[in-house]
């Protein structure tokens, strides 16, 4: 049975399809059959850690990878390059970031040196990747080793990530990563404590952790009753996802004089 091998563009959308003809002739010219398919084209995303990490013999180790795109998955798979002297020693396990697991690796192997190549839905004893069929890709997933038996160690050399399915509408998702308060502007003490006639500076950094840009945002500090806040709302014009901003308000404590 011949085979072929396709390569499809990299701006391929996904939903979209590719019509296949099939000619078969004779030497002579002559045709013998024409059959059209239509083949359905899913783009798929991969990303890489390729920051080595020991395995202590005997031990464990969790190999973070962050997946920045949202994409609802049809097909989950993992590559992994793994320098280890004792193959069946090896237990390897996929972390989702809603915290499903799906087993990849089970001891398999016996004395046989090391551990490369990919692993996906159809390999044997990887099945268990199925379970990632329509989640949210984008997050933190993770991949965790283990050595359970004593006498040899190893390296974790490089993993990837790979999601096959179609992308999700764009979705900004904001975290406040610090909230401080300064009382350094005018300051009865500096210890960091807003008192009453001090007037203070609170710092906000705000992060875009979704995968979709923010634009046009507004974020105003609200106080009560003891506190005036000085300074009016603050404008992002854009934030791209994994970016921060730090905005600064400055508040006062009533009453007069340092207490």
């Amino acid at each position: 049975t011949p085979a072929f091998r396709l390569a499809i563009d990299s701006d391929v959308t996904d939903g979209s399809s590719a019509e296949l003809t099939a000619v078969i002739r004779e030497i002579g010219g002559t045709y013998i059959d024409i059959k059209t398919i239509s083949l359905p084209l899913t783009s798929c995303r991969v990303y890489v850690s390729d920051d080595p990490l020991p395995l202590e013999d005997f031990g464990a180790l969790l190999a973070p990878l962050t997946f920045p795109r949202g994409v609802e998955a049809t097909a989950v798979s993992a590559w992994v390059d793994i320098s280890h002297t004792w193959r069946g020693d090896l237990l390897l396990t996929l972390v989702a970031p809603d915290g499903r697991e799906a087993l990849l690796f089970d001891r398999q192997g016996g004395n046989d040196d090391d551990l490369a190549g990919w692993f996906r839905e159809t390999t044997a004893g990887a099945g268990a990747l199925v379970e990632f069929t329509g989640i949210n890709a984008f997050g933190a997933w993770a991949l965790r080793v283990e050595d359970l038996a004593a006498g040899d160690g190893g390296t974790l050399n490089s993993w990837r990530l790979e999601v096959c399915g179609p992308a999700l509408e764009p979705e900004p998702r904001f975290e406040i990563q610090g909230l401080r308060l300064r009382d350094s502007i005018s300051s009865c003490d500096d210890d960091g404590y807003l008192d009453t006639g001090e007037t203070g500076r609170v710092q906000l950094e705000l992060a875009n952790v979704g995968w979709g840009e923010a634009t046009g945002l507004q974020a105003s500090l609200e106080a009560g009753s003891r506190v005036a806040v000085l300074s009016g709302a603050q404008s992002v014009a854009s934030l791209e996802p994994g970016e921060s901003v730090s905005l600064a308000f400055d508040v006062s404590a009533g009453g007069v004089g340092c207490q």
